[in-house]
Order: C-alpha cells, then structure tokens, then sequence
C-alpha cells in the first residue's frame, strides 16, 4: 500500500482547508519514508477500518520531530484545531483548547508533518 495519512476526528478543518499540520506518534522509520513535495492520499479513517481517500495532500516540509510542551498558538491554528473550537466541535468529549492544553502538559516527542491539500474534494460528499 501506499503512503497516507488518516485524520479521523480532523477530517472537517482538513478537507476545509483549515489544516495544514499534524502531529504523529510514528516511529523513525515511518517517518523517514515522508519527504518534502511527495503527495500522499488523505484518508478519512484507516484504510483498515473502512477508510476512504477525502483527497491528497503535499508534504511542504521534511518531517520533524518536537515535543508537545513547545506547541504554539499557531500550531493551535495550523492543526486546525481553532476552526473546530470556532464550529464547537469536540475532541474526544473536549473543546479544542482543553485537548490542546493536556496534549501540551505531556510532552511526548511526536513527528510533525507540515502539507498543503491538494485537488479539491467533492465536499457535499462528507456532509459538509
């Protein structure tokens, strides 16, 4: 199978255009295999759970680590999550900015993935 990255509960700000940056609990040699300027399909839910391709994304940057503690208010925009605060959608039973602070107090290292969309995607299709 080919590379691709799943959004689940971020697949309204990603197929809005109001995500441009996930973060990934992957190990290295996942990770290695991203690079800039590769477009990946964009999928909805894993494929392995009856995942469907919402559209495609194209890497902007090599992916990086960080620890959560140095998240910023503008990764808080980037990974979408002030569009779901400004439609008050939840995040697993909480607002984004509660997510946001939690993900922030643990401080785990994660890979981030910074992408634009690509191809426009038949919204109307998702509900949207």
């Amino acid at each position: 199978m080919s590379l691709f990255i799943s959004f689940s509960w971020t697949t309204e700000p990603f197929l809005k255009g109001a995500k441009t940056m996930t973060r990934r609990y992957w190990k290295s040699s996942h990770a290695e295999k991203f690079h800039k300027n590769m477009l990946i399909s964009a999928y909805d839910k894993l494929p392995f759970r009856n995942g469907k391709v919402i559209g495609h994304l194209k890497i902007t940057k090599d992916p990086y680590q960080q620890r959560t503690s140095e998240l910023s208010e503008e990764d808080f925009e980037k990974e979408g999550l002030l569009w779901m605060s400004q439609h008050n959608l939840k995040i697993m039973g909480k607002t984004p900015e509660e997510f946001f602070e939690e993900w922030k107090q643990k401080n785990d290292l994660v890979w981030v993935i910074e992408f634009e969309r690509k191809e426009p995607t038949n919204l109307s299709k998702y509900g949207i």
